[in-house]
């Protein structure tokens, strides 16, 4: 049993960090994902309107396809010559 604890002492730092780094933000991105930001100052809530928006642009999908097609090739090329 005190190898386990031990074990939990030595990792929780590591835990507290990625929390701290990552998740945190992650989950206040999408807070603020669901409000109409202007300037850098909380608007109204909108709630899923941004998402649609975003997946409903074409100009958005056109870029997503061709970051997509870019990403395939690049690692088509990488795995075949490697």
């Amino acid at each position: 049993m005190k190898v386990n604890k031990l074990g939990a002492i030595l990792v929780s730092p590591s835990i507290l960090f990625l929390s701290v780094i990552l998740i945190i933000p992650l989950f206040y991105t999408i807070y603020i994902s669901l409000y109409d930001m202007r300037y850098l100052q909380m608007g109204d809530f909108v709630g899923l309107k941004n998402y649609i928006k975003v997946f409903t642009s074409d100009d958005i999908m056109s870029s997503m396809l061709i970051t997509f097609i870019v990403t395939f090739v690049g690692l088509f090329i990488s795995i075949v010559t490697g």
